[in-house]
């Protein structure tokens, strides 16, 4: 076997790279993953049991602690309160030491690893092959593609040998849009629902003849409460000043997330009774400390690891700055709302969707200049800053409760 290996990886380092890319199209398309199952058939045993439960899986694809996974956590939390439900989370990355498969297996979950290890060309074939067995063989009755549209393919597949199997694609972004709808178009036959988190998405898929459910996402306002804590409590907790206006960024210290931009607003705000927060880990974490250190900010930017529980620096802040140049799903905005904090974010694609420009925060283009100004608008006047976070959790508990989304969630499957 080792030495089998050590043929394909030196016939593969001889194939140019355009023509390797080429043969991995050729390779994913549905026809010819028919005739690989011919000659490689597989292996379906479903299991017999019998079982009352509803059997709903999720398929992550990659394991992290983002905002998709945190929706689908607070869902399935919801949802066990609603009904006999068994749950699966299929994935294949983890993102570094993610917390995520702890989270969900404390609520019963079962994580399932489908692996991407190499076969012929790439990890796809495999993986599904893998999702395709474990589909069947755990009779799966509700299958949810959380991460669209890797794995759009198997769709053919898993409706064949499962019939009566309810299909589920989730869009729950916007900078994918074109390749999910194209996907789900695709395969449009073998999709029973679709669900999107816009009417942005409803309007776009409907152009293309498929009708899509709008479902919110969903926090949960029983953790997120605005009397869970007391500023003044949070503030002697992490031990900020009690007079200072605080600013936090809260997500991935990624090239997507820009927390790059806190520091050149840091520097426009020296001296101004102005302090930053940024919380998270990534890629960027070491340049944005050496950037702290080299331009003496650290009286005024605090930089603090990945936290689980962020309700404590919410209570804290002021305001939450949201500077991305792509988001999914923009979830921190309504923890942030739920805990009485107007958000200032960049006008990226379907923000104004989340919440609306003047009534619940501001939406800006991604300027320094235009992020310092609204920053001063809710620093100095009291008035505004009163109504916009009381407008603001207004807003999260009529529209994003989780509550009304796992509601609407066993409307739409139980529909399908």
């Amino acid at each position: 076997m080792q030495i089998s290996q050590n043929i394909w990886q030196f016939i593969k380092s001889t194939i140019p790279e355009n023509l390797k890319v080429y043969l991995k199209f050729l390779y994913r398309r549905p026809i010819l993953l028919s005739i690989l199952f011919h000659f490689r058939p597989l292996q379906l045993k479903k299991n017999q049991n019998n079982k009352k439960k509803v059997h709903i899986a999720f398929d992550l694809y990659m394991a992290q602690f983002g905002g998709l996974e945190q929706v689908t956590l607070a869902l399935i939390k919801s949802l066990k309160k609603k009904g006999d439900f068994k749950f699966y989370l299929f994935y294949t990355l983890i993102y570094e030491k993610s917390e995520l498969l702890d989270e969900f297996k404390k609520v019963g979950v079962e994580c399932i690893y489908v692996s991407q290890e190499e076969y012929f060309l790439d990890g796809w074939q495999k993986r599904s092959r893998l999702l395709i067995e474990i589909t069947y063989n755990l009779s799966i009755d509700v299958f949810c593609f959380m991460y669209p549209p890797y794995d759009y393919e198997i769709l053919p597949f898993i409706k064949t040998h499962n019939p009566k199997l309810k299909t589920v694609c989730w869009i729950h972004n916007y900078f994918q849009m074109d390749s999910n709808i194209a996907a789900i178009i695709k395969f449009n036959k073998y999709v029973d629902r679709v669900i999107v988190i816009s009417d942005y998405f409803q309007k776009a898929l409907a152009k293309k003849g498929r009708y899509a459910e709008v479902l919110f996402n969903g926090i949960d306002l029983d953790y997120f409460d605005i009397k869970s804590i007391t500023k003044r409590n949070a503030r002697a907790l992490l031990k900020i000043p009690k007079e200072a206006f605080i600013c936090v960024f809260i997500g991935r210290l990624d090239k997507n997330k820009n927390p790059l931009f806190i520091l050149k607003l840091a520097k426009q705000m020296r001296n101004k009774g102005v302090l930053f927060l940024i919380i998270g880990t990534g890629i960027l974490e070491r340049k944005i400390s050496d950037e702290i250190k080299k331009n003496n900010l650290a009286d005024i930017v605090r930089l603090y690891k990945y936290q689980k529980d962020i309700r404590q620096f919410l209570a804290a802040s002021n305001t939450l700055l949201l500077c991305s140049t792509k988001e999914g799903l923009g979830l921190v905005l309504l923890e942030s709302m739920a805990m009485g904090n107007p958000p200032i974010a960049s006008n990226f694609t379907g923000v104004d969707r989340i919440f609306t420009n003047g009534r619940h925060g501001f939406i800006v283009p991604l300027r320094v200049t235009s992020f310092v100004e609204s920053i001063y608008k809710i620093k100095d006047d009291k008035n505004l800053y009163k109504m916009l976070a009381q407008e603001g959790i207004k807003h999260v508990m009529k529209n994003y409760n989780i509550e009304n989304m796992s509601k609407k969630f066993l409307d739409i499957i139980d529909h399908t």
